[in-house]
């Protein structure tokens, strides 16, 4: 015996299956199981489902200390690239500190005494006859060098 074969039955509208029924499932979580553009917490990195995981004044607390500490490495940054305290190499026309001459060279200059800085072994051609020279350092001389001042010297300069 065989058993009756019945046709299918369309759905009507309204009912599952129908097409036009804007009803979905709702799972026991409350959500349809759709994707609603946002990623799954474990497909988040690390970072993100911490950050995400602290409440706004944590945040809030963390942000502050971020810009804070930003912004005494740029501090720390800038005053290394322009130097705080004043110093520089002790008897030196460059030299800011107590030691230095940058004040005397400076205050020659705006006095309208043309200023040349020597860095090198002093030569002949570093000094004019009418020229002053000023020797900050004398026991860092040498002995060419002291021989050639006191020809200067000697020479009327």
């Amino acid at each position: 015996m065989t058993a009756p074969v019945r046709p299918p039955v369309e759905a009507g509208p309204g009912e599952a299956g129908s097409g036009d029924d804007d009803r979905r499932a709702v799972g026991r979580d409350g959500t349809d199981g759709g994707d609603d553009g946002r990623e799954d917490a474990d497909d988040r990195p690390g970072l993100v489902r911490w950050w995400s995981g602290l409440g706004r004044g944590q945040q809030a607390l963390l942000a502050v200390v971020a810009v804070v500490v930003v912004t005494n490495l740029v501090l720390a940054g800038a005053r290394s690239m322009v130097g705080g305290d004043p110093g520089g190499p002790a008897s030196s026309s460059f030299s800011t500190g107590g030691d230095g001459l940058e004040a005397l060279a400076d205050l020659l200059e705006a006095e309208g005494h043309p200023v040349a800085r020597v860095r090198d072994t002093v030569t002949a051609a570093d000094l004019p006859v009418a020229a002053t020279a000023v020797v900050a350092d004398p026991q860092r001389l040498g002995a060419t060098e002291a021989e050639r001042l006191a020809r200067f010297v000697a020479g009327g300069g």
